[in-house]
């Protein structure tokens, strides 16, 4: 095989990336990528939606809380067990959800990269349309399509170079949006001031609640659902880090406190002084026409990066169908992102989603999140056999009953139905605990406890190559597996 083939099986195929192999060899260049990823547009949006909770302070305090809070877990479920392995976040979920199983957490992934990419795809076609023409419709909604399309060949044509590239346009689309986003705090401050910013009061008709405390839970909840939405690509960013050293401090500063909390919280601030929620209108308003469309142009364009990053980790995550395996690279990005194009069509509907796809999106990674931890760390003692993970033998250390772990299966059902209990993200409906946790801390630990016991009582020696079950069967003739 030749090095450059070598090269593309494991940077953008499923093998095991080896240290000398990963592309992000100083911190430098993994805080610049996790700082690109951060500062999305959909954080924007996100930023730009906190006034709703309510209180402008109360939204930015509770989402950077919630952003710290669901990145911890989610570092540990998804970040670690990649970096020490050196493999994807689907085939280190196959240790949780069996060789089959992992069927589940894999197309929460596709959902996932897929509807954020749909999301910036219809921003930036929006946003061109109303720089050339002011709005949506007629010779504007055809400008709108093509803008649509002509980003998904720029993504198409970005990803097919494989992941060092995207890399080095990471490089300077990280900085440059940081950069953007202190720019238009400064024009903020300059414009209103500090003091009128932090103390603008929303109007009552158009917040989710006048209570205080139930508008910090509304708040600290996007934020852990953001945070848990990294889930299915932190194990794709950590597997390509060479250091220990820099696995957690420039995630956490990258993606948590610069490109989440950062950016939000100028959009929040921005939001509220101009009494608009999309990203677009006030940064026109504050930059003026000259400036403000510049500044509009630049964070566009940026996002195209972020685009196919997500759709990067949506390629490595399906190669685990057989069928689309030995699909060549560039074919596979090209049909995965033939629902992205369609959705060019649709784009005004799309951007009315947002926070609906926040919040469903982290839900799905919450019950994922807890019994990763909790298989990972409590029930194995943070050993997997690597090897064992491309078997599909029945013989297999992770082929549990019949290739899926059932027990796992049935919480994340019981944990997603529990999470819409207490907060069903569409009518904003809430029980009584989630003014004082919200959502994804009650269900996380009752996962965590509901699949530490189940298993426990339930594993059987052999099954899943539990430690405390005292397994010694090997496994020989390991092959690839498809689901």
């Amino acid at each position: 095989m030749k090095s450059e083939d070598l090269d593309h099986a494991v940077l953008d195929g499923r093998l095991p990336i080896l240290p000398q192999e990963r592309v992000f060899a100083t911190a430098r260049s993994f805080t610049t990528t996790c700082i690109t990823f951060g500062a999305a547009i959909w954080v924007f949006l996100v930023g730009s939606l906190l006034p709703s909770v309510g209180n402008v302070k109360l939204g930015i305090v509770g989402y950077t809380s919630g952003l710290i809070i669901g990145f911890v877990p989610c570092v540990l479920a998804s970040g670690v067990p990649s970096f020490r392995f050196g493999i994807d976040t689907v085939d280190a979920s196959k240790s949780v959800f069996g060789v089959r199983g992992a069927f589940l957490p894999m197309i929460g992934i596709l959902c996932t990269s897929l509807a954020w990419s749909t999301i910036i795809m219809a921003m930036v076609a929006q946003g061109v349309t109303k720089l050339v023409y002011g709005d949506g419709s007629g010779e504007g909604a055809m400008l709108t399509v093509a803008v649509a399309l002509v980003v998904v060949v720029l993504c198409w044509l970005l990803v097919r170079k494989g992941l060092t590239f995207i890399q080095q346009v990471n490089n300077v689309a990280g900085p440059a949006l940081i950069a953007l986003a202190t720019l238009s705090l400064a024009l903020l401050l300059w414009r209103f001031g500090w003091d009128s910013l932090w103390t603008n009061k929303e109007p009552e008709a158009g917040v989710y609640t006048t209570d205080p405390l139930k508008s910090l839970a509304y708040a600290l909840e996007f934020g852990i659902a953001t945070s848990l939405a990294w889930w299915p690509y932190l194990g794709g960013m950590f597997r390509a880090v060479k250091h220990r050293r820099h696995v957690m401090t420039p995630s956490m500063i990258g993606l948590t406190l610069v490109g989440g909390a950062y950016c939000s919280s100028v959009a929040a601030l921005a939001a509220s002084a101009f009494s608009t929620s999309d990203p677009l209108a006030w940064i026109t308003l504050l930059g003026g026409p000259v400036l403000g469309t510049g500044i509009v142009i630049l964070i566009l364009f940026a996002n195209i990066a972020i685009m196919g990053m997500l759709i990067y980790f949506a390629g490595v995550s399906v190669q685990q169908l057989r069928p689309l395996a030995h699909i060549p690279w560039s074919v596979l990005l090209a049909i995965l992102l033939v629902p992205v194009a369609l959705a060019a069509f649709s784009t005004s509907w799309v951007l009315t989603q947002v926070a609906t796809v926040t919040v469903y999106v982290g839900m799905q990674f919450v019950s994922i999140t807890a019994i990763g931890i909790t298989d990972y760390y409590l029930l194995r003692g943070q050993h997997i056999d690597a090897e064992h993970l491309f078997a599909r033998l029945p013989g297999g250390r992770y082929w549990f009953w019949g290739g899926i772990n059932w027990v796992a299966v049935l919480v994340v059902a019981l944990g997603s139905a529990t999470y819409i209990w207490i907060y069903n993200p569409v009518t904003l409906e809430t029980a009584d605990v989630f003014r004082y946790l919200g959502a994804s801390i009650p269900v996380m630990l009752g996962c965590a406890v509901l699949y530490y016991l189940l298993m426990r009582l339930i594993a059987r020696a052999g099954v899943g190559s539990y430690p405390f079950a005292r397994d010694r069967k090997t496994v020989s003739g390991i092959t690839e597996v498809g689901l």
